[in-house]
């Protein structure tokens, strides 16, 4: 953060601020960086990633404190895999470790829900897609 960076506040001393470092998904870092510099073109008063980082982080610290834990239960998913795969995936989480910084089961998780997430939803687009296809083509007739 800089002292052009409209959130940089002078106050503020490096003591006081907390550096965090996380990998964000492909999908996540491009949709991050294209919606930033629409931003930029748009003129609107965020046009810094850091700005838009710390309004995120403050709206949903204020949408959770608004909704007082109540849709709290939706947020994390409860599953049971059996002992067998559960060995596999730990297996292959030792095996990235060896790779990559701070990866963790809970990571390797997430990355099989995103990835089956994004396969299902390009399947079921097509799907749609052709079915409207077929349903076009039967109203012709």
């Amino acid at each position: 953060m800089s002292s052009k960076d409209p959130a940089y506040n002078e106050s503020s001393t490096h003591s006081e601020l907390k550096s965090f470092s996380i990998e964000l998904s492909k999908d996540l870092a491009q949709r991050l960086n294209k919606h930033i510099q629409l931003l930029k073109k748009l003129d609107s008063e965020i046009k810094f990633k850091q700005a838009w980082v710390e309004k995120a982080i403050e709206e949903k610290l204020q949408r959770e404190k608004e909704d007082s834990h109540q849709n709290l239960e939706d947020e994390y998913l409860h599953f049971k895999i059996n002992y067998k795969i559960h060995e596999a995936v730990k297996n292959q989480v030792n095996l990235i470790k060896k790779f990559r910084n701070s990866y963790s089961q809970k990571k390797w998780f997430l990355e099989a829900l995103y990835e089956k997430l994004d396969r299902d939803e390009q399947q079921t687009r097509q799907l749609m897609q052709n079915m409207l296809i077929a349903l076009s083509k039967a109203e012709k007739n």
